[in-house]
């Protein structure tokens, strides 16, 4: 029982109305916190959502990327060698 007489001398609560208003700040200001941390975690599962569909995306995006590169490297090698024959040479001299 001496220790909350203690708390409340020492905060100059002993006052019920200086107590009940202190208890009335003191809860707003959790209930602002804590709906405060309630949107942080909403957010943070969102970017974690993010993450793991970036994630996935990429593994495709990477294995995409190594067909395109192949693919334009064999179609410039095909271009080089249809633009080698004589025919081509004769156009690009023409300026077709």
């Amino acid at each position: 029982m001496a220790q909350p007489l203690f708390f409340l001398e020492e905060n100059g609560l002993l006052e019920y109305d200086a107590l009940a208003a202190r208890a009335a700040e003191g809860t707003a200001w959790f209930n602002e916190l804590s709906g405060t941390i309630k949107r942080a975690e909403g957010c943070m599962a969102e970017i974690a959502a993010l993450l793991a569909e970036k994630k996935k995306a990429h593994a495709g995006y990477a294995a995409t990327k190594k067909e395109m590169q192949d693919v334009l490297t064999a179609k410039a090698n095909v271009d080089r060698l249809l633009s080698t024959g004589p025919e081509s040479r004769n156009q690009k001299k023409k300026g077709l």
